[in-house]
């Protein structure tokens, strides 16, 4: 449906109606490759479905050398909504356990309350990591590319690299969920694990965003990552909800560190 309307749309035999065609041929065939794999079974399922990335990876290398029209403003907002959406998945992470906190009882117990604060304070401060500075600076720097440069920008960032800081995102929410369902415990292996990763996968993305855009390295989030790692692995005997506000002060200082950096007089950025 989306590459019939941008064919619709376009002048037949432009550089950009070639461009679409080029590219919605073999996704055309990567989806059939991945309606085909629900209805087989054994070997040739993995097979059609790895079939499909990788038609769908090669048609989005080589959509990097056509011509298109790319909207850096409408690129900026989409994908900057489903960072919200994601996001969402934490507040939805936080509504589950006081669901369950109070089946059964008066109210709330001290420590969920406690594991709650903590959660939303995480969700508010991964918000202000993305749209403080690092949303409004890579629609700059797309906005101040033309051509081919942009376009490959955009899929860079907004197809490839968001992809990752989204599933950071989610692989939290996750996580969090479970750390909030006991507030209390100790957070299992596989748990931490998720947590850390999800964490690590939302700060790298923003780091290998800012290294694509700008050629720079976003320290203080990789200091943010290591150190979210660090209380990952010595974390097996803390409570939850320790472990979050730790969390949640990692992720404080990181962030404003960086803005003390950035807007230092002698910053060079």
């Amino acid at each position: 449906m989306a590459i019939g309307l941008q064919l619709w749309g376009l002048p037949f035999g432009s550089e950009e109606f070639r461009s679409v065609v080029s590219f919605g041929w073999p996704n055309l065939v990567g989806i059939i490759f991945l309606i085909g794999g629900g209805f087989t079974d054994n070997w040739l399922r993995p097979t059609l479905w790895a079939g499909f990335v990788l038609v769908l990876f090669g048609s989005q290398v080589a959509a990097g050398s056509g011509d298109w029209i790319v909207r850096t403003g409408h690129f900026a907002e989409r994908h900057g909504l489903i960072i919200i959406i994601a996001l969402g998945e934490v507040v939805v992470a936080i509504g589950i356990p006081v669901v369950e906190s109070l089946r059964g009882q008066d109210g709330l117990p001290s420590e969920t309350l406690l594991g709650l604060t903590a959660a939303g304070i995480m969700a508010g401060l991964l918000w202000w990591a993305y749209f403080d500075r690092v949303f409004p600076a890579m629609e700059y720097r797309a906005e101040s590319l033309d051509g081919r440069d942009r376009v490959e920008f955009a899929r860079d960032i907004y197809t490839w690299i968001h992809a990752l800081i989204v599933a950071g995102v989610i692989a939290t929410a996750a996580a969090a969920e479970e750390i909030l369902l006991h507030p209390k415990d100790s957070v299992q292996v596989e748990f931490r694990v998720m947590f850390a990763v999800g964490l690590g996968m939302f700060f790298g993305g923003i780091v290998v965003a800012v290294a694509r855009a700008f050629r720079r390295v976003a320290k203080e989030r990789l200091a943010a990552v290591a150190a979210i790692i660090f209380l990952a692995v010595i974390g097996g005997s803390w409570d939850g909800f320790v472990l979050l506000l730790l969390v949640d002060a990692v992720l404080l200082i990181s962030i404003i560190a960086e803005h003390v950096r950035i807007e230092s007089p002698n910053s060079t950025v």
